[in-house]
């Protein structure tokens, strides 16, 4: 299977138009899925008939997430977070709380997050946003959710592969050590990259181009893309 993520990339930075033609560019290749992030403004993104779209504006949280699923719409559910953080340093006001899809996907399941910025006065609602991350990720290590389960299901629940698609926006030891915390490896060497459990890499990279088309991402890199199969 082959996947696609790319920050859009801020409203100030990157336009609605700009976004769309990245987004039918990646389309253009294929991919089984197409993940992402910096969707706030820029509206319902681009239909294909091969592709179902999670998409949801109802609040800035979940519009900042977005993914394409080959084959349809798969069942998806939205994590919510309570806690607001503040923008840059020098700007003043809050950012909204975040928000992260699950989905699932081939038998996988798949998760599309944006951490928050490791700035003054954002550790709170990282810790939160993290803690979450973990609990859908892992949900064998809430002892009190498994205490009432047996042995075999939440045995059954480990062995089953799952992807995280994100932008990290933590350093490379901070995010090797968070996906110790769900027993999943670190894949790509950006702050986008992928966390991934019982899942074979075949290929992984950044590319600035897709098809002869320059991403507009203020992201240097540019969009990774995966090839892997499940286990």
């Amino acid at each position: 299977m082959h996947a696609w993520f790319l920050n859009l990339g801020p409203p100030s930075k990157v336009s609605i138009k700009e976004a769309n033609s990245d987004i039918r560019a990646i389309l253009a290749t294929e991919p089984d899925l197409f993940l992402g992030c910096e969707g706030v403004g820029k509206g319902r993104l681009p239909n294909d008939d091969k592709y179902g779209v999670i998409r949801d504006l109802s609040t800035e949280g979940r519009a900042n997430i977005f993914a394409y699923a080959k084959g349809g719409i798969p069942a998806f559910e939205w994590k919510d977070m309570k806690l607001k953080f503040p923008k840059k340093p020098g700007t003043p006001g809050m950012h909204a709380a975040r928000s992260f899809v699950r989905f699932n996907y081939k038998g996988a399941q798949i998760v599309v997050a944006h951490n928050q910025p490791d700035w003054f006065g954002t550790g709170p609602s990282r810790l939160e946003h993290e803690a979450r991350l973990v609990h859908n990720l892992a949900p064998w290590t809430d002892l009190e959710q498994w205490k009432q389960r047996k042995i075999d299901v939440r045995e059954e629940s480990r062995a089953r592969a799952r992807m995280l698609f994100w932008d990290r926006n933590m350093q490379m030891p901070e995010a090797r050590e968070f996906a110790e915390r769900v027993d999943g490896w670190v894949v790509g060497e950006e702050i986008d990259c992928a966390i991934t459990r019982h899942v074979t890499v075949i290929n992984k990279g950044y590319t600035r181009k897709v098809n002869g088309h320059t991403v507009h991402t203020d992201h240097p890199w540019g969009a990774f893309h995966l090839q892997f199969r499940l286990d």
